[in-house]
């Protein structure tokens, strides 16, 4: 790879990226990567999700092995690349406080595993008594 060619793609991704900032953002840059904000999840974490997606349509693109999709790839890195950027943009002003007044407000952020009590092997469920009346339910 030459450096030349690799400014070349640096201005592809601009290109592209100016065109599709038309359609989705309009006056706020990241405006469409900030709704995942309303779930308590910040932006730059909205952005690493589309990225995972990015990344499973390049590996079912590698996959198919089809000809005609060699535009597909190269969009999708592209994508990924202009991806890279905004969820950098997102993650510094999370950092600098810009967007992190959004989840100090009461707010908690999302979980991110289960927290769940797991239940032994040893431990059974208690069958659901609707009446409420003890030694009523009904077992089968």
């Amino acid at each position: 790879m030459t450096k030349e060619r690799f400014e070349e793609i640096l201005e592809e991704m601009k290109d592209l990226h100016n065109r599709k900032n038309n359609d989705y953002a309009g006056e706020d840059y990241l405006s469409n990567l900030k709704m995942c904000e309303a779930m308590d999840i910040p932006a730059w974490k909205g952005v690493v999700i589309r990225m995972t997606d990015k990344m499973a349509r390049l590996m079912n693109l590698a996959k198919s092995n089809d000809l005609v999709a060699k535009e597909t790839v190269k969009d999708t890195f592209l994508d990924m690349g202009i991806y890279s950027g905004m969820g950098l943009i997102a993650y510094e002003e999370f950092l600098s406080g810009d967007r992190k007044d959004q989840f100090s407000r009461g707010s908690k952020p999302a979980k991110t595993r289960n927290t769940r009590r797991k239940r032994s092997i040893i431990e059974t469920p208690k069958p659901h008594n609707p009446s409420g009346q003890e030694g009523l339910a009904e077992t089968r």
